[in-house]
């Protein structure tokens, strides 16, 4: 997905590696409400600080093992710090997979986001439940 084109990915394009300045579907209404919802999204999962210490960068939102911004501290049980001179490499990853999920599939993708939840005993119902769930430390 790094590097990766949404639209273009999720349309099942052979060429997908590519950036939105790139794509042939630049100017399409689906690009635009990706970026609508990309906006809307990290606002909510990012903006309202609703990401438990320790459970994902904050770039991107992978777990922070993952992600060469963040550095284990030693011994600690799990505990990250920033790296100095780490940098994301998945930068606004998990938004763009979960935007475009919701673009291409809808309810369904939804319906299985709910039963993630509910596995958990996570209720996601109402005004950013889902939120509070993607920010729990896994």
């Amino acid at each position: 997905w790094v590097g990766c084109c949404v639209v273009c990915r999720f349309g099942g394009e052979e060429q997908c590696y590519h950036q939105k300045d790139e794509c042939p579907r630049r100017d399409s209404e689906e690009w635009v409400n990706i970026e609508d919802g990309i906006q809307r999204v990290g606002k909510e999962l990012f903006g309202g600080r609703r990401m438990e210490r320790f459970s994902s960068c904050f770039s991107c939102g992978v777990p922070q093992a993952l992600c060469n911004q963040w550095k284990e501290e030693q011994g600690d049980g799990g505990r990250f710090q920033q790296g100095l001179g780490g940098c994301c490499q998945y930068q606004g990853l998990l938004i763009i997979i979960l935007v475009g999920s919701m673009a291409k599939y809808g309810e369904e993708a939804m319906g299985v986001i709910e039963e993630l939840m509910a596995k958990d005993g996570v209720d996601g119902r109402g005004r950013g439940g889902w939120a509070l769930w993607f920010g729990k430390l896994i």
